[in-house]
């Protein structure tokens, strides 16, 4: 139900607030409450993101003096 990650709890009931946990090697990304509509669907503020991708990116793209950006395969 959660992409990389799970509700803590098991209330199903509409309007209920949950918080959401990421698996191991996710962050998460908002304040982590999904919450239950009338549809009995839920609904998410936040999302579990893979750790350091950001880092991890902008270490491998460097730029060049005139702008353009190459990938270091180091």
């Amino acid at each position: 139900m959660v992409p990389n990650g799970s509700l803590n709890g098991t209330l199903t009931t509409c309007g209920t607030t949950r918080l959401m946990t990421c698996d191991p090697c996710y962050d998460m990304e908002g304040n982590g409450l999904a919450s239950c509509g009338q549809d009995g669907n839920w609904t998410f503020n936040s999302r579990c993101t893979v750790k350091g991708v950001v880092v991890m990116l902008r270490s491998l793209l460097l730029l060049n003096g005139n702008g353009s950006a190459f990938i270091n395969y180091m």
